[in-house]
């Protein structure tokens, strides 16, 4: 695979790594411990937001055809693997939408669901890039702003102020059958992709 060494593409180099660590997190959830799993997603979850709103693509020649891999039999599978993982805190009320002036109150929405929608779009991304063709990374990387700028943004902004919630210790963790504390969650970060990313990026 070869792609041109411009700013622009140094920058989707880096945000194809992102979005392949944010992937690789979620299919592999249920080899983390709950605890651990929610720290590491609130992690790469802010800088997935941050890579995307500083990706430096210009709008033009996008023609809204990339190719699509995620099924929605992913999803589905996907998406009850974390609410398996997430369990007793999956459910939040979700106040920011349009929709709750129409309503009597906020909507409850689940973490697994809104981490799963985020997947897809990102998934696509990532093996897109990774066939290596121009207009193939070229239109799956505009379409993935796209649909950031129009749903999965707001979800990513949605499901970190759950998990800060949890992680803060403003709302309980609930591991199984017991509260879990802040001070016994699990911290084993030292062999996680994430540190792998920024140490290539040191080199």
């Amino acid at each position: 695979m070869s792609h041109s060494h411009t700013e622009e593409d140094k920058y989707i180099l880096e945000y194809a790594k992102i979005c392949t660590v944010y992937c690789s997190l979620l299919e592999n959830a249920q080899t983390f411990e709950k605890p651990d799993f929610i720290i590491k997603v609130r992690e790469i979850l802010a800088l997935l937001y941050y890579k995307t709103i500083s990706l430096p693509v210009h709008e033009c020649g996008f023609d809204g055809h990339a190719p699509q891999h995620v099924t929605e039999h992913d999803y589905e599978a996907l998406a009850n693997i974390l609410s398996r993982k997430i369990g007793g805190n999956d459910e939040y009320l979700e106040v920011f939408d349009a929709r709750i002036s129409d309503s009597e109150g906020p909507f409850v929405r689940k973490i697994s669901e809104d981490l799963a929608d985020i997947y897809q779009d990102v998934k696509n991304f990532s093996l897109n890039y990774g066939v290596g063709a121009a207009d193939v990374v070229h239109d799956s990387i505009h379409e993935c702003i796209n649909n950031f700028n129009d749903y999965w943004g707001q979800n990513a902004v949605n499901v970190l102020r759950a998990l800060h919630s949890i992680c803060s210790g403003q709302e309980e963790l609930i591991d199984d059958e017991q509260v879990v504390t802040n001070q016994t969650k699990t911290d084993k970060t030292e062999n996680w992709l994430i540190n792998q990313f920024f140490n290539d990026g040191e080199k």
